[in-house]
């Protein structure tokens, strides 16, 4: 797997969650999530998950609340917590690696 301490890359430790969440995720859930994660894992692409902060991640959702990153129209509130739920599982895993 990824270590997280020393490949702080935000698209490595969101790859290596979906690895892991896949094994446990139903399918359904699954292809739900992951074009979740994709959209993250593009917007903060070469970023290290140490540099991305609150305001970050509320200015990626504000957008996306705007216009949806697949279809070009405003995302729905409950497209929105998914988003959030990705991000804040991606976070965790890093923090719980870190000890924060």
């Amino acid at each position: 797997g990824v270590n997280v301490l020393s490949d702080k890359a935000f698209e490595n430790i969101c790859d290596a969650w979906l690895r892991k969440f896949s094994r446990s995720a139903t399918p359904e859930w699954y292809h739900t999530v992951e074009p979740r994660a994709k959209i993250w894992r593009e917007y903060f692409e070469g970023v290290p998950i140490d540099k991305i902060n609150p305001i970050d991640i509320e200015e990626a959702i504000n957008e996306f609340a705007e216009c949806n990153p697949y279809y070009n129209k405003p995302t729905s509130r409950k497209t929105l917590k998914e988003y959030l739920n990705v991000i804040k599982y991606n976070y965790a895993i890093y923090c719980k690696a870190c000890g924060k």
